[in-house]
């Protein structure tokens, strides 16, 4: 954890529940959740989530890791913190919509300090 994109990934992890719980949400950070051995990122609203902060501007390529995510039944949710990508807020609700991801049930954006309620 001591490369400098993990650190930021981390920042932006702890910026992100921040922000959550400032927006009103009930949130648990690195919660133990029972019955699993899974290490989400967070339990919000009685639901895991984890955390993703992409650094490029792709849809697709933002898309797919989530997919993957999925796959290895990391999560289901996903807090999406765009801070350090540029990619465009529409284009990237075009990508779900035409291509959805199989198993997605919940996407929440952090992008300029906002929290934007995503996907569904």
């Amino acid at each position: 954890m001591d490369e400098p994109e993990n650190q930021q990934a981390l920042r932006r992890e702890n910026e992100s529940a921040v922000l959550l719980a400032q927006a009103g949400y009930r949130v648990a950070q690195n919660p133990t959740v029972a019955g699993t051995t899974r290490n989400p990122d967070y339990l919000i609203e009685n639901r895991v989530f984890d955390c993703y902060a992409p650094t490029n501007s792709k849809p697709r390529a933002i898309a797919t890791t989530l997919e993957g995510k999925i796959k290895k039944g990391q999560a289901q949710r996903f807090i999406l913190n765009l801070e350090d990508s540029s990619v465009d807020i529409t284009a990237l609700q075009q990508q779900f919509t035409q291509y959805p991801v199989a198993g997605l049930q919940e996407v929440i954006i952090i992008k300029h300090q906002q929290v934007i309620p995503f996907i569904p």
